[in-house]
């Protein structure tokens, strides 16, 4: 009799709550375990209402930018009337989605998701007048902040923080089929937590 396959596929994710990923495959039959590689911390500083009035162009480049701004927003007692002569860019159709929760529609979106795509397309609408607040994480993004500082006011915005979470049960490199990442912070952290050896057979 064969024995029973005990081996599973590895998701990391970010955040504690069930990975969209790890169901899709659950669903088609795959044996998975999530490990959590990090979480999101949101910042709650205050917008000023007279700072966001000058603003012509607001990025986003992420669910949780979108998530933090409007947190940002609620705390400092504004609402999307205050957004009314903004136009709304993101990178690409899943951020697009997240804002459409909250009743925005994208004015601009790269026909191809990524950084590079929403730099070009940034590129050809922005000048010298124009006020950009690009929302996003601490890290990240240098490349759309270097192709806009010298066309256009850019500023950071600083919305979440994307914190390393230890994991006390990492699996063993037998007990793993596969390993999907998510994104690049959990490629790294996975692998800062495992020894010199296990690293080289991975």
């Amino acid at each position: 009799q064969k024995p029973e396959d005990t081996t599973c596929h590895l998701v990391t994710k970010i955040g504690d709550q069930p990975s969209k990923l790890a169901q899709i495959l659950k669903d088609h039959g795959y044996k998975i375990k999530e490990l959590q590689t990090g979480e999101i911390s949101y910042r709650y500083d205050r917008i000023s209402k007279e700072e966001l009035a000058k603003v012509t162009y607001l990025i986003f480049t992420s669910r949780y930018g979108v998530h933090g701004f409007m947190k940002q927003m609620k705390s400092s007692n504004l609402d999307l009337r205050d957004l009314f002569d903004k136009k709304i860019v993101v990178v690409g159709k899943k951020t697009k989605d997240v804002l459409m929760q909250y009743g925005i529609i994208a004015d601009l979106m790269p026909e191809e998701a990524g950084e590079i795509n929403l730099s070009e397309l940034m590129k050809q609408e922005v000048d010298a007048k124009d006020v950009v607040w690009y929302c996003k994480g601490i890290s990240g993004g240098e490349k759309l902040k270097k192709a806009l500082t010298p066309i256009c006011q850019v500023t950071e915005k600083v919305m979440y923080e994307n914190k390393p979470v230890h994991s006390k049960e990492m699996p063993e490199i037998k007990d793993i089929k596969s390993i999907s990442f998510t994104c690049a912070s959990s490629v790294k952290r996975f692998f800062d937590q495992i020894e010199e050896k296990e690293k080289r057979e991975w």
